[in-house]
């Protein structure tokens, strides 16, 4: 308590700076544009903390975007990540449960189709399986007997997938529907 009371003290006498407030809706607003972002108004407090010490935009710009708005985005999509895999393990054990494993599996092979669509590419499925799953096939008749018989390793292309496709593909009811 001394020490804050001491500090307290010192600042009394210490000359203020006013702050421009036309200069903070700028940086502001260039990072808002920027970044495509709303900022919280943790980050805004933060902001007229920085202007009020004298730092300079570029190192506002680079603390701002380099370490909080990369370390969001990557939590975010670890978050998605973890969502996608929980949301089709859930599918996967209701399937098992109800035995509409073909069901399911003719459903998963739909939209890697669609996946496949998307990347242009139909001969991908032929260098997945044997990067992700380590078998080699020769046609899509071969992966569909391979994915029958482990269903559970649909888990790895599950991601992949719903990178390209919308998701909403993964919704109960959407699949209820079908």
């Amino acid at each position: 308590m001394i020490i804050y009371v001491n500090e307290y003290y010192k600042n009394l006498n210490n000359t203020k700076n006013k702050l421009n407030i036309k200069y903070v809706k700028n940086i502001i607003g260039y990072l808002k544009n920027k970044n495509n972002v709303k900022l919280s108004d943790k980050l805004i407090y933060f902001i007229i903390y920085l202007i009020k010490n004298n730092c300079k935009f570029l190192l506002i710009n680079n603390i701002i975007y380099n370490k909080v708005f990369k370390k969001i985005s990557h939590n975010m999509s670890l978050f998605i990540f973890n969502i996608i895999n929980y949301k089709w393990t859930n599918i996967l054990n209701i399937a098992i449960e109800n035995n509409v494993t073909s069901n399911i599996l003719d459903y998963f092979l739909n939209l890697y189709e669609l996946y496949l669509e998307k990347e242009n590419n139909n001969k991908l499925y032929i260098l997945q399986a044997k990067n992700i799953l380590g078998i080699n096939i020769k046609n899509k008749r071969q992966l569909r007997k391979y994915f029958s018989l482990n269903l559970n390793h649909t888990i790895y292309y599950i991601n992949i997938i719903f990178k390209k496709i919308n998701k909403k593909y993964l919704s109960l009811d959407y699949i209820y529907k079908i």
